[in-house]
């Protein structure tokens, strides 16, 4: 399996190859946000939950909060279907193209120990709500990789590289379990000017995600380049 990105400036757009295959709750707009928005509906599967102690998720894009909620199967907006607790919610999020990040608690209200955390990439566009599955454990079936667009050429930044492991029926597997694969994400740049890093360690051409809780950031030190692949 093979996954390419290709991290592009100047405006250029960003590409993207991939060579492998109930009821809801929400709430008005989360305060820090700017008109206009869209909406998002987010479920939440959790497949044992005698066996995965999340009770609450809270979900973020960058220092903004777009709501924290409870994922028991008493909860609002959850159901249990096959044994299987589901939770469906709805968000209201900036449109366009934006990371979220999910953090889930072994208490309710966002509170307790954090269980598990990660990054999605997620685009919305106006009048269409759409749909992102995260399953709370599961088994590695696939890998999506995207990268958010990239500022102008010259400007040293930080790009998170968003690493998005799916199983079967395209959840985005997220838990405190680590892979039984670690996923090897390379940066194929020849001239210095782009690397990778791994929870904030020394940049490299190479790092080996382990968790969805690992986080991998593209560092652009402003040098010249046109293009760098990511693979997985």
């Amino acid at each position: 399996m093979k996954i390419h990105a290709v991290f592009a400036l100047l405006g250029a757009v960003l590409c993207l190859y991939a060579c492998s295959g109930g009821p809801e709750t929400g709430g008005a707009p989360p305060t820090g946000l700017r008109a206009p928005t869209a909406l998002l509906h987010l479920m939440v599967t959790i497949p044992n939950p005698s066996a995965v102690s999340t009770k609450s998720v809270a979900v973020s894009t960058g220092t903004n909060m777009l709501g924290v909620f409870d994922t028991t199967a008493q909860s609002n907006g959850c159901v249990t279907l096959n044994g299987a607790t589901v939770c469906t919610f709805l968000l209201h999020v900036p449109m366009g193209r934006l990371v979220l990040r999910i953090t889930g608690f072994d208490q309710t209200a966002g509170s307790g120990r954090t269980m598990c955390t990660g990054n999605l990439m997620v685009g919305t566009i106006p009048m269409s709500p759409g749909t992102i599955r995260v399953i709370l454990g599961g088994v590695v079936n696939g890998i999506s990789i995207d990268i958010p667009d990239a500022g102008p050429a010259g400007t040293a930044e930080n790009v998170p590289v968003v690493v998005m492991a799916k199983d079967a029926e395209g959840n985005v597997i997220l838990g405190p379990e680590r892979y039984s694969t670690p996923i090897t994400v390379t940066d194929d740049d020849k001239t210095g000017s782009t690397a990778l890093s791994l929870n904030n360690a020394a940049p490299t051409s190479v790092v080996h995600v382990a968790s969805a809780s690992d986080a991998v950031d593209l560092i652009y030190n402003g040098g010249d380049v046109t293009a760098a692949t990511i693979d997985a």
